[in-house]
């Protein structure tokens, strides 16, 4: 078995681990915070409307994550939006491990330095309830989503994405928030 370990992973394993039990004397090795999954979800008017515009957002997002995505569909009928129940709205990818560090490295090292409304905005279409309770860290793009190198040499195909959601989700839950926020600066990840 090849190695699959990215330059995030192993800045994570082999520098920030080593300073944050330094600078934390956590009595438990177990409670060192560290990012343990990584959501993208994406929906659509478009893929609501139209059936057919769920090939380009499910090839776009599996040539991003690496990994087989899940079809969400709707809960429940709304008549202002004309959706009916179970019908095709998007699709979501829970990334861990291996893949979960290649792509925070593309995202954050790749991606992000691009973004045009970067300069505007900490991050772009963050909200101001990004950090909750538990420490997840949400943020979307909304034009930027084609500057992954895997679509960008293919815009003619994904040229109707137009947005994902990123979710990063930091354990374990009993670490403080700041502790948590201390972990996303290791990353050099914008708070």
């Amino acid at each position: 078995m090849f190695n699959l370990s990215s330059a995030f992973e192993k800045h994570y394993k082999q520098i920030l681990c080593e300073d944050l039990l330094l600078k934390l004397n956590l009595p438990n090795i177990n409670q060192m915070p560290k990012i343990t999954q990584t959501i993208l979800s994406t929906t659509s008017e478009r893929v609501a409307t139209n059936q057919a515009f769920i090939v380009h957002t499910v090839s776009g997002l599996e040539l991003i994550s690496g990994q087989k995505l899940l079809i969400t569909k709707a809960k429940k009928s709304i008549s202002t939006f004309k959706l009916r129940e179970k019908q095709i709205i998007g699709a979501k990818v829970n990334l861990r491990q291996h893949l979960m560090y290649h792509f925070l490295e593309k995202t954050f090292f790749i991606v992000l330095p691009r973004c045009r409304s970067l300069c505007t905005k900490e991050m772009p279409s963050r909200s101001t309830k990004s950090e909750n309770l538990l420490a997840n860290y949400n943020f979307g793009f909304d034009e930027e989503f084609i500057l992954y190198p895997e679509l960008e040499s293919h815009y003619e195909f994904f040229e109707y994405l137009k947005g994902c959601n990123i979710n990063i989700s930091i354990g374990p839950k009993s670490t403080l928030i700041s502790v948590k926020k201390l972990l996303l600066t290791g990353f050099y990840i914008i708070l």
